[in-house]
């Protein structure tokens, strides 16, 4: 009994004695860490900064940025800046293309001040597939010359001098805007002409847009033709003679030639519709349709645009997708293997009627003269050249629905000055706005 009392002290020192140690070596143990690993913070002072190489590339690639930036704004090749800055842009250069086409901008030449970036298009299938139209020609062919002006159209909308680099510029109001007509017609078409004058082309102005049409004409093949085209000119002051034969063969060459001479004399801004002299068009639902495109068309911040901004072409009588090739001998309308080899033709405008901007006017016709022609005009315009500018599928479509039912745009083949009168009179029975100019 004593032996165990004796012991259970001493064991309770020992125990005592262990544990004291284990927490005073922890404690030597952390402060020999800290005086080992812990620099004071006044220490560092004059120690010499070691630079930061990630901040290097940072403020490198700000600069590069800021270069860019400002080489767009003056109009400069986007791949030619990437390579100026030492920028790898891999194989942006050599894009997987059928065709590859150059144009303003390429090839040496300064990039243009204003107008579409043309760098790098793309001309896609099925024209990529027709060499005899994709390439430009060694010479460019001339434009036919005027022969009689439409001298009161010219009066009423047409501007001196326009500025027109190619790119739409929509002015506000939006809804305030001009279109200018240019109907195709044969020299003998005078009854046409006079049913026309009497019906939708008689209506210039429909809220805030003025409207106007011009008559587009071939060489008169007769002087007795000649004198009575010169008089009825003088009557309407809306016939616009170009000297080219009167043929289908150069039906495309009398369009480019109309399209020339609507360039020279409207502003880029201007709506212009190409139709033949037995339409009839619905104006005013044609007018809201257009009105609905021009509101819609994107607002151009630069001094440049891409060809994806330019203003579309509108097929306002039928838009065809992809129709295959008229080949048969005895269609005044088909085209050659040797000449065109696809067999679809590429998206484009039925001829009836289509509208654009001028804007987009003029860049078609500049390319026109350095393309071969074809007489297949709504074609080769809408679709064939549209294509070799570099523009892609959505630059042609068909023309806006509106909220009103009704067809913008009818053909007639027989008795058309009757027809055209008599559907006129239709279609101002349905409308309370062209109610409202006829009967003034």
């Amino acid at each position: 009994m004593r032996s165990g009392s004796y012991c259970k002290p001493k064991s309770l020192l020992l125990l005592s004695t262990i544990v004291f140690c284990f927490f005073a070596g922890h404690v030597y143990y952390i402060s020999l860490v800290q005086r080992v690993h812990f620099v004071p913070r006044e220490v560092n002072t004059n120690i010499e900064k070691i630079p930061d190489p990630d901040r290097d590339k940072e403020e490198k690639i700000a600069s590069q940025i800021r270069q860019i930036f400002k080489g767009i704004e003056d109009g400069k090749p986007l791949l030619k800046l990437y390579k100026k800055e030492g920028i790898d842009y891999g194989n942006l250069n050599e894009p997987d293309t059928r065709v590859l086409s150059e144009s303003r901008g390429l090839g040496g030449q300064p990039p243009p001040i204003n107008g579409p970036d043309f760098r790098q298009k793309t001309i896609g299938f099925p024209t990529s597939n027709a060499p005899m139209f994709v390439g430009d020609m060694a010479k460019s062919w001339r434009v036919a010359d005027i022969l009689i002006l439409p001298q009161r159209v010219i009066k009423a909308i047409g501007v001196k001098n326009p500025v027109n680099d190619g790119c739409y510029r929509p002015k506000e109001p939006r809804n305030k805007w001009k279109m200018i007509t240019l109907i195709k017609s044969w020299v003998i078409n005078v009854e046409n002409r006079q049913a026309l004058r009497e019906t939708w082309t008689s209506v210039k102005q429909l809220d805030e847009v003025q409207l106007d049409a011009v008559f587009l004409v071939a060489r008169a093949p007769t002087p007795e033709l000649q004198e009575a085209l010169e008089a009825e000119n003088n009557r309407f002051g809306d016939i616009l003679q170009v000297d080219v034969p009167e043929a289908v063969e150069h039906f495309t060459e009398r369009t480019v030639a109309g399209m020339r001479w609507v360039v020279d004399n409207f502003e880029s801004t201007a709506v212009y519709n190409s139709c033949d002299d037995n339409i009839m068009a619905s104006i005013d639902l044609l007018t809201q349709a257009l009105n609905k495109a021009v509101s819609e068309a994107r607002t151009l911040l630069g001094r440049t645009c891409k060809l994806s901004d330019i203003f579309p072409i509108l097929c306002v009588y039928s838009f065809r997708e992809a129709d295959p090739v008229p080949r048969e001998a005895d269609n005044p309308w088909s085209i050659d293997k040797e000449q065109y080899p696809p067999d679809v033709l590429p998206g484009h405008c039925q001829g009836g009627f289509y509208s654009t901007s001028v804007a987009t006017v003029k860049l078609l016709a500049d390319e026109a003269v350095k393309t071969r022609l074809s007489h297949l005009d709504a074609v080769w315009i809408t679709g064939i050249l549209r294509q070799k500018l570099g523009a892609d599928y959505r630059s042609v479509r068909a023309a806006p629905a509106v909220s009103t039912a009704g067809d913008y745009s009818i053909f007639f083949a027989e008795e058309i000055p009757q027809m055209l009168r008599k559907e006129w009179g239709r279609i101002v029975s349905k409308s309370k706005i062209l109610q409202s100019i006829t009967t003034r």
